[in-house]
């Protein structure tokens, strides 16, 4: 099957992250235990920037591991947000604390 950096809107991006993770983008789909596509859980965690097969864990489900894919976090996403939340909390406490204390 086409891989996501194979053409389309997407490509750009999908090369890009390719660049940025070190490895290709794994097939989109598997073939089900009932010979149907399903969603490649690899290819989510290559989406959320995790290790690869970072998910295949002895006991975890297909439907699991695309669940753990929906409900987690892209590490460098939340990376950027403490950058950019945390001088903003100690900037905000140290208001209060200031505020506080002149009281």
């Amino acid at each position: 099957g086409a891989g996501l950096s194979d053409g389309g809107a997407d490509a750009p991006a999908s090369r890009r992250w390719k660049q940025v993770l070190g490895r290709p983008a794994p097939p989109p789909t598997i073939t089900g235990r009932r010979g149907g596509c399903k969603l490649n859980p690899d290819l989510t965690d290559w989406l959320m920037g995790w290790p690869a097969s970072g998910t295949d864990v002895p006991g975890v489900s297909v439907n699991d591991r695309l669940r753990i894919g929906g409900n987690g976090v892209v590490p460098q996403q939340a990376s950027a947000a403490l950058r950019y939340l945390l001088p903003l909390v100690a900037a905000n406490a140290r208001t209060a604390y200031t505020n506080t204390e002149a009281s």
